[in-house]
């Protein structure tokens, strides 16, 4: 299973400098470890702090673990999405709508 994760900075009581800077080095080794141990297969930083990218794993337990075990876990504010694959996400929509339209009155558009 593939997941959008998404992390802006925590707004919490002020860390010192230093502690931020710690923390964040050992966020961007572990981040590079699990890019190339294909855990993710992006990661990407935002503007001002933050960041996304996308997390591979089997279960929805598989994936908060991989969340509590990133150093950067007690300053992020993190969401996820599960993403499907474009083409059976939309067929399953189109499939839908017209199941829907073909129980409409009048025409089908």
């Amino acid at each position: 299973m593939k997941f959008l994760v998404t992390v802006t900075p925590r707004q919490v009581a002020p860390m010192p400098p230093g502690a931020i800077a710690e923390v964040l080095s050992a966020q961007r080794d572990w981040l590079k470890q699990k890019l190339e141990d294909g855990t993710l297969d992006c990661a990407y930083g935002f503007i001002g702090g933050g960041g996304a990218g996308i997390a591979n794993a089997d279960s929805i337990e598989e994936m908060h673990a991989l969340l509590v075990q990133s150093p950067g876990f007690p300053i992020g504010d993190n969401e996820v999405r599960p993403l499907g694959d474009f083409n059976e996400t939309i067929e399953a929509g189109i499939v839908a709508l017209r199941r829907v339209a073909s129980m409409m009155p009048g025409p089908a558009s």
